[in-house]
């Protein structure tokens, strides 16, 4: 049993994180895009509008910042009032549209605006995650799932500078764009926290879920015993009296 719950939640947890690596691949992208996009022109332009300068490629790099920090804003506006899941959820859109804009991008204004929808999908990312983790994780795992969200912004960092080593620079969007793809299509069949479900009065659904992923948790916290011992007051004693 011990086994099923830690697959359970593990693949819960990994899939929530999906997030984190579409929004490393997004922030790892600019490695090799800018020089690519500074460096092309004639009839190797990447853009209609040329090779981009120094300061747009300043602010297409800087865009990811600005994006985090109003990401930050609607994601700690909206994770209680839409809960855990649909956060999560909303906040794969953005990533979607983001490499969207790099496929049919021919100004700079484009990719800014797509570092712009990365960074604030990164933003809301960042406050929903942990909390969705903490919240469907049991006591015994949750330290080992929430090290998730530094490790899948890492992996799709690395994805990044990989892809920019190895891919085209029109392939990497096609390319990264199936992790958040693939993230809106699997994740809306994911449960919500059982803590949100009980905060809005769904205490039979949070109920079930409770039992469904963190059963250990709680046996402990009701009948404080476990599946495999007891820790009833002097349970040891009493089972050496009944021999």
């Amino acid at each position: 049993l011990s086994c099923r719950w830690f697959f359970l939640n593990f693949f819960t947890s990994w899939s929530v994180n999906l997030l984190g690596v579409s929004y490393g691949m997004i922030s790892g992208w600019s490695s090799s895009a800018l020089p690519t996009l500074q460096t092309s022109a004639g009839d190797e332009r990447l853009l209609e509008s040329g090779a981009i300068t120094l300061q747009q490629a300043s602010w297409i790099g800087g865009a990811l910042c600005l994006g985090g920090i109003v990401g930050t804003l609607v994601g700690g506006a909206i994770v209680d009032r839409l809960g855990r899941k649909w956060t999560a959820w909303i906040a794969g859109l953005p990533l979607v549209v983001c490499w969207v804009l790099v496929i049919v991008a021919n100004h700079p204004g484009y990719l800014m605006g797509a570092r712009f929808l990365g960074g604030l999908a990164g933003g809301i990312e960042f406050v929903v995650t942990p909390l969705y983790v903490s919240e469907i994780a049991c006591t015994s795992h949750r330290g080992t799932l929430s090290s998730l969200l530094i490790l899948s912004c890492c992996l799709g960092v690395e994805f990044a500078y990989l892809a920019g080593a190895l891919l085209h620079y029109y392939t990497i969007p096609w390319v990264s764009v199936s992790v958040p793809v693939f993230f809106l299509a699997t994740f809306c069949f994911l449960p919500e926290t059982p803590s949100h479900l009980a905060k809005v009065q769904k205490l039979a659904v949070s109920l079930s879920i409770l039992l469904r992923f963190t059963l250990e948790d709680f046996l402990n916290r009701v009948f404080f015993v476990t599946p495999h011992r007891s820790r009833l007051p002097n349970a040891h004693c009493a089972s050496s009296v009944a021999s």
